[in-house]
């Protein structure tokens, strides 16, 4: 039952990190749940695909195929577009599908929720209940600024409070010819 935080300003890679890290897992034959806040299923769907036949076109994966097939068979997609998101709906969603479709994830992905600028405590709080609950791990993604004061590496002053909840926080920073981790 951990959460995870990814952080890092707008457009560094905080959907392509989450997505990476979901990957990894589907080929390490555990089942995902992607929730996105801000795009349609298609376009993360696409998101999958392309960094999955890159990295296997990368590592000459045999049976790409067969192994895009198992990935997707393993991977459950939920879109909460235009802020209609409600972590009710999530976990509905999750005894729907395992007493349905005999589907439980390992991992969850909720990439845009919650709100760390807006937010209060209490939804991270209640992330922290489902993971435990369903013995998940949780990964999130926090937008940070440029200007903003930060207490340590991945950490800006407004996301202290949620800290004591998060398990492990990564820090996207671009730099000039890549991206490090922090």
């Amino acid at each position: 039952g951990n959460i995870g935080l990814v952080t890092s300003r707008a457009g560094v890679g905080k959907s392509a990190f989450l997505v990476g890290l979901a990957l990894d897992d589907l080929m390490r034959d555990r089942k995902v749940m992607h929730i996105d806040t801000k795009r349609p299923a298609d376009q993360v769907r696409t998101f999958y695909d392309e960094l999955f036949f890159d990295m296997a076109k990368e590592t000459k994966l045999e049976n790409q195929q067969a192994v895009h097939f198992k990935i997707e068979r393993s991977r459950m997609i939920h879109c909460f577009c235009s802020g209609c998101f409600q972590l009710q709906k999530v976990i509905d969603g999750l005894a729907y599908m395992k007493e349905h479709l005999h589907f439980e994830p390992e991992t969850i992905i909720i990439d845009g929720y919650p709100d760390f600028a807006n937010g209060d405590i209490q939804a991270i709080l209640n992330i922290k209940k489902l993971a435990q609950k369903h013995n998940v791990e949780i990964w999130l993604s926090a937008l940070t600024h440029r200007d903003e004061a930060k207490s340590n590496c991945c950490v800006t002053k407004r996301m202290e409070k949620y800290m004591p909840h998060i398990d492990v926080a990564v820090c996207l920073e671009p730099q000039n010819d890549h991206i490090r981790l922090q």
